[in-house]
């Protein structure tokens, strides 16, 4: 499992308008609003009764809004095309995480694995391009089989040159899964 895409302090307003304009062919009245939305935001923090004065928010997506989830969605929709329509892998983004998954078989791991270390090598790329920050992933990667048949020696994926171990068990979402399919208890 990799877990890779955290915004970094980086203006991303323009990119998303465009990425509405181009992409999601989003235009004239719908697109003003959406810029008006996102262009010269101010923040305050209020605890209790205490309110601190406003400062401009110009990095990123509106954190904590309605419609944060869904711009960061809109401007991340790419990195998916780039995953499958390059590399053939399947996988899973859910808000800012990144879940790649493949299917390896004994006569092909190591073709595999070396699709999966090139996918995650243009995932930093495209991240990089697109003002994000590429985190190593928090979780090791698993084998999951019917039938583990002992590949894990060489499961072992390489990012920038640092191993990403091979485990039993992987957190997804809070809940543990075992390299034999079975449902762990859940944690946070």
């Amino acid at each position: 499992m990799i877990s890779p895409l955290h915004l970094t302090p980086l203006t991303i307003t323009v990119i998303l308008i465009q990425r509405l304009k181009f992409r999601y062919g989003i235009g004239g009245t719908a697109l003003a609003w959406l810029a008006s939305y996102l262009e010269n935001r101010e923040q305050r923090l209020v605890v209790k009764d205490a309110v601190s004065k406003s400062f401009p928010l110009s990095l990123g997506v509106p954190q904590g809004s309605v419609m944060g989830p869904l711009e960061f969605i809109l401007y991340t929709g790419p990195l998916s095309d780039t995953i499958k329509s390059l590399h053939g892998i399947h996988h899973m983004i859910y808000a800012d995480d990144i879940q790649l998954y493949v299917l390896l078989s004994r006569t092909e791991q190591h073709s595999s694995l070396n699709e999966i270390e090139k996918c995650i090598a243009d995932v930093q790329s495209w991240a990089t391009a697109n003002k994000l920050m590429f985190n190593m992933p928090k979780n090791p990667s698993s084998s999951t089989s019917p039938r583990a048949f002992g590949i894990h020696a060489l499961l072992n994926v390489q990012i920038n040159g640092n191993v990403v171990s091979v485990s039993d068990s992987v957190r997804d979402l809070g809940v543990m899964l075992h390299n034999k399919l079975e449902n762990g208890s859940a944690h946070s």
